[in-house]
């Protein structure tokens, strides 16, 4: 696979999103949107048994969130997700 994995981290908008980029096309699409206040980071590409898998986390989601009160979201824990098989 020949695509740029791009992970926002802002603070312009609630949700950061994991891209994909087709450097050869110019085409980019959006393949996953972090939970509100998370930033995505590690996102990483690999093959296994001949597929292709994307990896990613979610830090610190609902970190500022004043809105979602739920004790257990201190904004200090993360999200792993895979994407797969492509």
């Amino acid at each position: 696979f020949d695509l740029l994995l791009i992970a926002e981290d802002t603070k312009y908008h609630e949700n950061n999103v994991l891209w994909a980029y087709d450097p050869s096309s110019g085409a980019k699409e959006r393949i996953l949107v972090a939970p509100m206040g998370a930033e995505v980071t590690s996102p990483y590409m690999y093959k296994a048994g001949g597929w292709g898998y994307i990896m990613a986390v979610a830090q610190h989601p609902y970190e500022y969130n004043q809105h979602i009160y739920d004790p257990s979201s201190t904004g200090k824990a993360g999200h792993v997700g895979v994407i797969g098989p492509i």
